[in-house]
Parts: C-alpha cells; sequence; structure tokens
C-alpha cells in the first residue's frame, strides 16, 4: 500500500542561535537537550525544541513530520527494533563527512524508539549516546594516513560476542570500506543475522594517491565481496550508485542525505569570523571546509586562486595529514589556515564566506558542499562524484566546472565575486534546495523503508538456504536409501559367506562341550542359557508362536535384516523346525506388507514419504525400484506365472526382503501369487539358515572364536574337505545360494535415483 507523509504545523520556536549551544548539544523527544562532552564527562540538560522540530526551515515556523499514513488513514507504523551500528573511524573523534551522519542516525533511530547498540574503534569512546550503548574497541591508525583520530579495527571483541549472544540484534549496519565489517560479518555469519552495509569512502579513488594503483582492482574485488553478502547496500548519491552497478555490485539503495538547516545557517554570518578567515585582509573570501588528505586535491585551489583578482582571499577550514605540505604548497599567496573548528564557530566559517569551492572529484555525497548551501553560500565544485547528486540544477543552484579546468573554475568564482545580486540570488537559491533534505525525514525512510527492504530480502534468502539446506539434507538421505538397497547384493555375500564359515567350523568344533568350558565362556553363552531355560519354561507352542511373532514383527519393518532372525529359529529350535517358523514368519510378513501397501496406494506412501522429511528425492527412488521390481513379476494378468516370477524374485536376492514385500503391494500381482511366490522362493534361504543356526550352538557355548581364527581354520581345513564335514543335504543348499547369488544381475534395469 502506497503511504503518504503527513506535515504537521508547529508553532515557532526561538532563534536559531537561542536554541543553539554547543555542537556536541543533542537533542530527546522529550524536549530536553543533553551535552555530550567530547572525552565522556558528565551532561547537563535544559529545554530546547525538539530535534523533530529542527530539520526544516530556518529557526521560524518550523515543520514536523508526521508517522507516515496510508491512503485509508491508518498508520504504517514499523515495529521497534534492535540495530547495531558498526562504523570506522568513531563518530566520536574523528571529523568527518560520516560524522554527522551516523550521529544523526544513532539520534534518530532512538527517537523513533528503537535500541541502538554503537560498535566503534575508539580511544576514549563515551559509555552512551542518545541512550544508545556504546563498545569502544581496540583500533590501529593507518601508517599512510597519520591522524590518531581515524583508527581501523577488524570488529573481533569478547565484549560484542557477549552482547549479541545475550541480546541478539535485529539488523546490523556496518559502514564499509573498513575492517570492522569482516567483524560484522563473522557475527551475522554465526548468528544468521542480517547486514544492511553503507558505502561512504570511496577507496579504489584514494588507493593511487596513497599507496600503490595495482591494489585498485583487489579493492573492487573486495567490496563486491561486501556486496555479496549484505542484504542491501546503501550508497550516498545516484553518481555512486552508477559507479558501483557498473562494477558489478546489486541491491543498492540511495540512503538520502540530510543536513543540519538550524545549525548551518546564514545568519551566523559574522565579521569577526570573516577577518579571522582573511588574516585581516580586505577582499572577497572564497573557502573550503574539510578534512585536508590528499584524496581532497586541495592543492588544486592554488591553481585557480592564481585567476582571481588578487584581493581574493582563501580560507581552507579543517585539519588532516596533507596540513603541512599544503601550507608550504600556499606559501606567498592569500590562504589562511584555520585548523579544526567545531560549534558556532564552524557555523560562522560557512556562513562568513561570499563563494564555497569544492576541487574534490571523490566526494561519495559532499556534506560541506549542502553545509554551505544551508548557509546561502554558493558552490563552485568540481562535476564529479557524488557532488552532481547535489548540484542538480547548475547555474541556478551552484555552478560545475570539468575537473582541471581551473579556467572555468576561476570564471564562476569572478563572476559570483562580482555581481552581488547574483551571489545573493544563487545563495538563497541554494538554502531553499536543501530545506527539503532533513535528518529526520531521510533516517525514517532509511528506517521504514530501506532498511526494512533489506530485511525482506535476508529472510527470503533464509528461506531459499534452508530449502537447499533441505533439499541436499533430502538428496544424502535418499542416496543412504538407495545404498541400502543397491548394497543388499554385498551384504547377502557377506552374510552367506559368515554363514557358510560357521557352519564348516561348527562341524569342525563338534557338538559336545566340556562343562568347564561353558563356564569360562563369555556373556554369550549366558543369554544362550537363559533363552534356553524361557523356552522350555514357555512350552513346546507357546515358545515357537513367540519367536514367530517377533521375525514377523522385524520383517515388517523396512530394512531390517531377516538373516539374523531365521539363525535365531534354528539356534533354538533345530534346522527343521526353525526353518518352518522363518518360512512361516517370512510368509505372513510377506502377506501383512504388501496388503498395507496396496490398501493405502502409490500415492498416499509417495506423499507420505516425501512429507516425512525425506522428501522427492526418496520419492523418486522408490518409484525407480518400484519400476524394477513392476518389471519382473510382471505376468499379463496369469497368476502362476507371476508366483514363478515372485518366487525367482526371492530366490534372486536384489532388495531387502522386507522392502520389496511393500513394493510387491504396489504392483498388480495378487496378493496370493505373492504368499506362494514368497514360500517358494524364500524356502532354500530360510532351510540354510536354520542349518547354521542349529549347528552355531557348539559356537556359541564354547565362548565364540574370533573371526580370524574361524578364517584361518577354514584355510587350513581346505575347500576338498567341505563335502565331508556337511551332510548332502546341507552342501546342496550351499551350492544351491552359491548359485542364486552368483545369478544375480550385475546392475539394476534402471538408475536408483531417477534424475528426472
Amino acid at each position: 500500500m502506497r503511504t503518504m507523509p503527513s506535515v504537521v504545523a508547529a508553532s515557532p520556536i526561538p532563534s536559531a542561535r537561542a536554541t543553539r549551544g554547543r555542537a556536541t548539544r543533542r537533542v530527546t523527544t522529550t524536549g530536553r537537550a543533553r551535552i555530550f562532552q567530547p572525552l565522556g564527562t558528565a551532561a547537563r540538560a535544559r529545554p530546547v525544541a525538539p530535534r523533530a522540530l529542527r530539520g526544516r526551515g530556518d529557526g521560524g515556523a518550523l515543520c514536523a513530520i508526521a508517522p507516515a499514513s496510508t491512503e485509508d488513514g491508518t498508520t504504517a507504523a514499523v515495529k521497534k527494533r534492535r540495530v547495531a551500528i558498526f562504523v570506522e573511524p568513531s563518530p566520536f573523534s574523528h571529523v568527518s563527512g560520516m560524522k554527522n551522519r551516523f550521529l544523526r542516525l544513532i539520534e534518530n533511530l532512538r527517537e523513533m524508539g528503537d535500541d541502538v547498540v554503537v560498535i566503534t574503534p575508539d580511544r576514549n569512546p563515551p559509555a552512551e549516546y542518545h541512550g544508545a550503548k556504546v563498545i569502544g574497541l581496540r583500533g590501529f591508525v593507518l601508517p599512510f594516513y597519520g591522524t590518531d583520530t581515524l583508527l581501523c579495527s577488524f570488529g573481533v571483541s569478547g565484549e560484542v560476542w557477549r552482547e549479541f549472544r545475550e541480546r541478539p540484534p535485529d539488523l546490523v549496519h556496518c559502514a564499509v570500506p573498513g575492517g570492522l565489517v569482516f567483524g560484522a560479518m563473522t557475527y551475522c555469519k554465526l548468528l544468521d543475522l542480517p547486514l544492511v552495509q553503507s558505502y561512504h569512502t570511496h577507496i579504489p579513488h584514494y588507493i593511487p594517491r596513497y599507496t600503490w594503483a595495482g591494489l585498485v582492482k583487489p579493492m573492487w574485488d573486495l567490496i563486491r565481496f561486501w556486496n555479496g553478502y549484505a542484504a542491501t547496500t546503501l550508497v550516498t548519491s545516484s553518481i555512486l550508485e552508477n559507479e558501483l552497478r557498473g562494477e558489478g555490485c546489486t541491491n543498492l539503495q540511495v540512503w538520502d542525505k540530510g543536513v543540519d538547516t538550524v545549525s548551518f545557517n546564514p545568519k551566523f554570518r559574522s565579521e569577526e569570523m570573516r577577518k579571522r578567515l582573511s588574516g585581516g585582509r580586505d577582499g572577497p573570501i572564497i573557502g573550503c571546509v574539510g578534512r585536508l588528505g590528499a584524496e581532497k586535491r586541495l592543492g588544486d585551489l592554488k591553481d585557480i586562486l592564481a585567476k582571481l583578482p588578487p584581493n581574493v582571499n582563501l580560507a581552507i577550514i579543517g585539519d588532516g595529514p596533507e596540513r603541512q605540505k599544503l601550507e608550504k604548497h600556499f606559501e606567498g599567496t592569500n590562504t589562511v589556515f584555520t585548523g579544526m573548528i567545531t560549534g558556532d564557530d564552524l557555523s560562522a566559517a560557512y556562513a562568513s564566506l561570499d563563494v564555497f569551492v569544492m576541487p574534490s572529484p571523490s566526494e561519495t555525497l559532499g556534506f560541506v558542499v549542502m553545509e554551505s548551501m544551508a548557509s546561502s553560500v554558493p558552490v563552485v565544485a568540481v562535476a564529479a562524484g557524488g557532488l552532481l547528486d547535489i548540484l542538480t540544477k547548475p547555474g541556478d543552484v551552484g555552478l560545475l566546472y570539468p575537473e582541471y579546468d581551473y579556467d572555468a573554475a576561476a570564471k564562476h568564482v569572478t563572476m559570483l565575486l562580482e555581481d552581488d545580486v547574483e551571489r545573493k540570488r544563487m545563495g538563497e537559491a541554494s538554502r531553499k534546495d536543501v530545506e527539503k533534505w532533513g535528518w529526520m525525514s531521510s533516517n525514517r525512510n532509511l528506517r521504514d523503508n530501506q532498511y526494512t527492504k533489506g530485511l525482506a530480502r535476508f529472510f527470503r534468502l533464509q528461506r531459499l538456504r534452508n530449502v537447499a539446506k533441505a533439499i541436499g539434507v533430502r538428496r544424502r538421505t535418499a542416496a543412504a536409501i538407495d545404498f541400502l538397497i543397491s548394497g543388499q547384493y554385498i551384504l547377502q555375500i557377506v552374510v552367506f559367506t559368515a554363514a557358510v564359515g560357521a557352519l564348516i567350523y561348527a562341524r569342525q568344533t563338534g557338538p559336545a562341550v566340556a562343562a568347564s568350558k561353558v563356564k569360562a565362556a563369555f556373556v554369550a553363552s549366558n543369554w544362550l542359557t537363559v533363552s534356553e531355560a524361557a523356552i522350555k519354561e514357555a512350552g513346546p507352542v507357546l515358545a515357537p508362536a513367540f519367536l514367530t511373532a517377533i521375525t514377523t514383527l522385524a520383517a515388517i519393518i523396512p530394512f531390517v535384516p531377516t538373516q539374523p532372525l531365521f539363525v535365531m529359529a534354528g539356534l533354538f529350535f533345530g534346522p527343521a523346525y526353525g526353518a518352518a517358523i522363518g518360512l512361516f514368519a517370512a510368509v505372513c510378513a510377506a502377506g501383512i506388507s504388501s496388503a498395507t501397501s496396496r490398501s493405502r496406494g502409490y500415492g498416499k506412501i509417495s506423499d507420505a514419504i516425501a512429507s516425512s522429511g525425506v522428501g522427492a528425492p526418496a520419492r523418486r527412488s522408490i518409484r525407480a525400484q518400484l519400476r524394477k521390481v513392476n518389471r519382473a513379476v510382471s505376468g499379463d494378468g496369469d497368476a502362476v506365472i507371476q508366483a514363478a516370477k515372485v518366487a525367482v524374485m526371492r530366490l534372486l536376492p536384489h532388495a531387502p526382503f522386507t522392502v520389496t514385500n511393500y513394493l510387491l503391494g504396489l504392483t498388480q500381482v495378487p496378493v496370493r501369487a505373492i504368499i506362494a511366490g514368497t514360500a517358494l522362493g524364500m524356502a532354500p534361504w530360510v532351510a540354510f539358515y536354520a542349518i547354521v543356526g542349529a549347528n552355531s550352538r557348539a559356537l556359541v557355548r564354547s565362548g565364540g572364536p574370533s573371526l580370524a581364527d574361524v578364517a584361518h581354520k577354514i584355510y587350513t581345513t581346505g575347500t576338498a574337505r567341505i563335502p565331508d564335514l556337511l551332510t548332502t543335504t546341507e552342501f546342496a543348499l550351499v551350492v544351491l545360494c552359491t548359485v542364486l547369488l552368483l545369478l544375480r544381475p550385475a546392475a539394476p534395469a534402471e538408475p536408483l535415483l531417477d534424475s528426472r
């Protein structure tokens, strides 16, 4: 639903100077100002106008931005959030354009009811700012940028980790580029938090001036990496947005510009300040405000100054690592370096200039230009970077000159200095143009719309990641199922080989066992004795029935191997009786399982498999197995042929017995044919394992030899003696089962994982 901001008229408040104090005063929603000293000293408070009323107007009748309202008159409220802000350099100690933006952001988020925690590298940070908790980090100074206030950090801190673990933020906002983003990304990754990044310093433009130009490409790679991780990337101008988009960055949004039109006001123009800016000389004053860094290209002002009338004075306001070089560069000119100016003096310095000249082509936005415009000082700026997003109406509001065209720049400045009427008109137009850029309006849009858009993308991607993860788990589960099914042949060979070995060894050992050896046997003899006693107590009817029920129940459960159950039947009840118990249990399990699956139908079973968490991959696997089973047992409606094919399939075990039971129930084969075929096909296998069980009593009672002993005994005995150790029936069963295993097809007719 489209929202429409509503504007509410407010009563006049005292004049701008009456409502202003030190530059560090910040206003709370209750209308009381709190003084934040640079070193975290105690603060005092006195009534002033709320900051909500300060972003618009010039000290007269102001207007406040009310909560956005929808077309039906309801309020489109955004729930309160906990926001963690990572910012470097520190806005509490380092002076830059980012300082004002992030201080206003913290204030406005608090005034809108959000809980805020600020993480920043600072040697002496305040404990809190405008109600926001501040966590100071240890930082390091960049070797090529010699100032002790510009600290960087990688954001790794136990205090931050504990804060996030105890009170996880709803959103992490990190300023880039810098080292803090790596820490922010780590916390977001570990705690699954959304990350919003805002791009402020255009490092690729700075690198050639401070380091090696070959680092520009790796820097762009880093920017793309950061951008790819963030839910959204905020930029400070559409010009910068287009450049980043051209370098492959996505999900970009322009963070609206803002300026304090009360703090920066033409009413602060001062003759005393003019004398300070001109060094006491007469004549017009041009100037520039900002950090004195190589990337600002402030040395270009000398070329412009040389083309102006000789009585023009230049004021360079600010401090930075290039100050000494610049002072030497401007020796012999009408230039004054004021150093760092803050508070009312800074407001007066802006308003006391005649023309503001901005030579820096690397500005991502250019707050000093907007502050100059708010002070009704016309701007002459290089046509580059974010300045193009501010001076959108050159000639009416400000003037632009091509980069390195100092003649054009000097021509613009000279025209403004000589034409008082045009200079005044352009100053007033500049003031009017920036009055719409209030901080509260900018940050409300950030909070209610741009943060929300980033969060929506984060949760959308989170859902996709969860789906992809679930698909991966399901595919691995389906692969495990396929392995169990396709590995049945190997399992049959292993179990059969072990059974034959146990049978041969048992025949060599003989049935008689000394009483002393029984007492020395390990735990296996104990459970055999207990089991025999229980069977004797149960009687000749209940004991076989109980074992038959257990075997049937186990044979119904998918993937449960049936061979140990058949061996156990022979162990307790002898070869003939044990074989009968095992075969009856196998037939019952086949009938029950096939009837159950047939009553439910393939659709319900496949849906149950898909909804159980295993998903579509397992459903496709089962479908492939069903096709294979259906081809193996189809008999054109002839029950005898179908029963024979079921018997052959049981004789040639290619899938777990229990799984095959359910798959047979989904075919067109009658249940009676399934039962008959199961009885015929399973008889040799059940008889063989019952014989193995019956002859394993000596093995179990003797404590059970090691596998190595069994293998060695069989090897030393030699295959030539095997017929002498086994009866004719036993030998025939061994040969038959061996042939059946060898007759198994070399490969399934269709891949188990159907990729279609």
